[in-house]
């Protein structure tokens, strides 16, 4: 479905409908918030879930000159001055943020970024840069069952899996992922450590961006705000896990970063939000918090605690410069409810 989707991007990008759209979108007062995971190439960090690469370097290149030329990059900065009232967004604003803080940011991203003059935010989760040696669960899942000898995994509750060839352990991936999002957290870390077990535990696949590289990457200009504490989805945690994990967070960031440390703005792990987390991210102190749901943002913004944000999943140039036209966006959310409903 994907590749349709993106063949009839490719063609109507090529008949110049996609620049015509954007030459006639006048509209100010509104931004755009684009996010990413990782830039790079599956096969350079084979053990890391390729499902997180949200561009190629080529492909991210050509996606930040596309900013550069036909709209205006904006920073954090900015938009929290829009924001409070003291200054008005551009036509056609865009801020392009990161999650999680892998390594590739300041190796591959971060230098096209300043070379296009297109100012980022990374969110990062304030346990991984020092503490937290093995990596992200999924990034451990992933790569045990890789290298992983068995050929079936029984992990109670779920059904047996069978592990025959690489398309069944990509099945049997989704099959964990999505097991694991269904739990509470410490349920499901306990849950992910007794299937790493039964599987084989992988080498530490920690490849977050260390505090001294934050810190070099704040002080060349890059905004670092909190993506939590341990990546825990906030909806699973309960009501003093949530309240410790929103205020650990950004206190850790304000130690590590000192002067360099911004604004306290939140992008929720896995866009995992609902009343209750937005109620005690706004009453942690957070000005603004992203995440939630897909779409364009306006001013004055709605709800502070559920910017809207639109992911950039290893699309082509024709459909990623389709996801920032406001009619395009619209139905594409109309084609994610539609999807969400058929498989609920």
């Amino acid at each position: 479905m994907k590749k349709f989707i993106e063949a009839i991007a490719t063609g109507l990008d090529a008949t110049g409908l996609f620049a015509l759209m954007e030459n006639f979108d006048k509209r100010d007062q509104q931004f755009r918030v684009l996010t990413y995971h990782r830039v790079g190439y599956a096969d350079e960090s084979p053990n890391l879930e390729p499902g997180l690469i949200s561009a190629s370097p080529v492909a991210f290149r050509k996606q930040m000159q596309l900013l550069a030329d036909r709209y205006k990059p904006i920073s954090m900065a900015q938009l929290l001055a829009a924001h409070r009232g003291e200054s008005q967004l551009p036509a056609k604003a865009v801020l392009v943020t990161f999650d999680d803080g892998y390594e590739d940011f300041a190796e591959v991203a971060w230098p096209i970024l300043k070379e296009f003059g297109v100012p980022a935010t990374l969110f990062v989760p304030t346990a991984f840069p020092e503490g937290e040696a093995r990596g992200f669960w999924w990034d451990r899942i992933h790569a045990a069952l890789l290298q992983t000898e068995l050929t079936t995994l029984q992990s109670a509750p779920l059904p047996e899996l069978s592990l025959e060839n690489s398309q069944l352990r990509r099945q049997a991936y989704k099959v964990i992922r999505n097991h694991v999002k269904s739990l509470p957290h410490s349920e499901a870390m306990a849950w992910v450590e007794q299937t790493l077990d039964l599987l084989g535990q992988p080498p530490p696949l920690n490849q977050v961006l260390d505090w001294d590289s934050l810190r070099k990457l704040a002080a060349e200009g890059l905004c670092i705000c909190s993506h939590g504490r341990d990546h825990a989805l906030m909806s699973q945690l309960n009501t003093e896990e949530l309240s410790q994990d929103l205020k650990e967070s950004q206190a850790k960031l304000e130690q590590e970063l000192g002067q360099y440390a911004d604004a306290a703005v939140l992008a929720y792990p896995a866009n995992a939000t609902n009343t209750r987390v937005r109620r005690a991210s706004r009453q942690a102190g957070y000005e603004l918090a992203f995440g939630g749901q897909r779409g364009v943002n306006r001013l004055p913004i709605t709800d502070s605690q559920e910017i809207l944000r639109l992911p950039v999943v290893g699309y082509n140039f024709g459909l990623f410069r389709a996801l920032l036209l406001p009619t395009v966006i619209a139905l594409g959310n109309q084609y994610f409810s539609f999807r969400s409903k058929v498989s609920t």
